[in-house]
């Protein structure tokens, strides 16, 4: 999560909330932007599919939150924070802690990203022309921001 706060840095403002963190047992936390917001200026378009989960959920929530468009299919729902235990016998338990939020309150847990356009893959176009179907509608969508 440090890794996606710093990298939301670059977006947002410094001062801003990026994600908030909530345990059933521990005070919340909060991440808060060190950035500058250098990069907040430049057009893009966040590309998201069933592989897309927890830090990658929580920039490109984040962003969309900021008015930033996300396309592509439903992300995979991980909004979790999890810990691993080691026990005596060597084996370990893997357990939820908490959860984390967006700025606005949301949680992708189960339910995921839904995108503001929704494109499916097409493997096939991709497989025979080598045409990512996706890419080139984010493409589109972003040229239609820089004009």
């Amino acid at each position: 999560m440090e890794e996606a706060a710093k990298f939301l840095g670059h977006f947002i403002p410094k001062g801003e909330l990026l994600v908030k963190s909530e345990y059933q047992h521990f005070q919340p936390t909060e991440f808060i932007s060190k950035g500058f917001g250098e990069l907040s200026h430049i057009p893009m378009v966040i590309l998201v599919d069933q592989l897309t989960a927890s830090a990658g959920e929580i920039i490109a929530l984040t962003l969309q939150e900021k008015g930033i468009l996300v396309l592509g299919t439903q992300s995979f729902g991980k909004g979790t924070i999890q810990t691993v235990e080691e026990l005596t016998d060597g084996s370990s338990i893997k357990y939820t802690i908490g959860k984390r939020y967006s700025p606005q309150g949301n949680n992708v847990n189960i339910t995921g990203i839904t995108p503001d356009i929704e494109i499916e893959r097409d493997a096939e176009s991709y497989k025979e022309k080598r045409l990512d179907n996706q890419l080139e509608e984010a493409k589109k969508e972003l040229i239609k921001l820089i004009l």
